[in-house]
């Protein structure tokens, strides 16, 4: 009762070849595909980020798109505007117009650009992918994979019966005059 059969001990040989090879199937496609995964995050964080900048051209735009807007409405507006677009000021007599000083604005600019989406950084990548990432961890992923593969295959394959299927022995045939020689 305590000794395994034939049958389940096959299908345990069976079932750890799966298990090593897929495991090192599995550990060599890492090796070899971190590079690509690598550039893929990448460029999803560069999608995101060219998102980011649409959204924000967007939103200036409808922006500028309702100051418009209210220029056609009132006139006056542009004349309100002009000095601190163009630096036009109006000659009028006796009327005194406060001047913008540089830290106001700044401070305007500030407020309108706050939307804007600063530099891109470097993507993000998860803690698992930046460890395969490094040369020797991929060339230790890659001979533990094979390793493993190999393993798989040397211990947890098939076994024959024992006797191999060799057909009639091959003599090789000695031409007659080598034959008168050898003796």
């Amino acid at each position: 009762m305590g000794r395994i059969n034939a049958a389940s001990a096959d299908l345990l040989r069976t079932i750890l070849f799966a298990c090593f090879f897929a495991i090192g199937a599995s550990a060599m496609t890492l090796a070899f595909l971190t590079d690509d995964l690598v550039r893929y995050y990448n460029r999803r964080h560069q999608l995101a980020y060219a998102d980011q900048v649409v959204r924000w051209l967007e939103q200036l735009n409808a922006d500028y798109q309702s100051v418009i807007a209210q220029l056609q409405q009132d006139p006056d507006l542009l004349q309100r505007l002009a000095p601190a677009v163009i630096g036009a000021w109006p000659q009028e007599p006796n009327t005194a117009y406060p001047k913008a000083r540089p830290r106001e604005l700044m401070a305007a600019r500030g407020a309108i650009l706050t939307g804007e989406p600063g530099p891109i950084g470097p993507a993000q990548l998860p803690d698992w992918l930046s460890r395969c990432s490094r040369p020797y961890c991929r060339y230790t992923i890659l001979v533990a994979g094979a390793g493993l593969v190999i393993v798989s295959f040397t211990c947890f394959s098939t076994r024959g019966s024992g006797q191999t299927k060799r057909g009639p022995k091959y003599e090789p045939r000695i031409p007659s005059s080598c034959q008168a020689t050898r003796s």
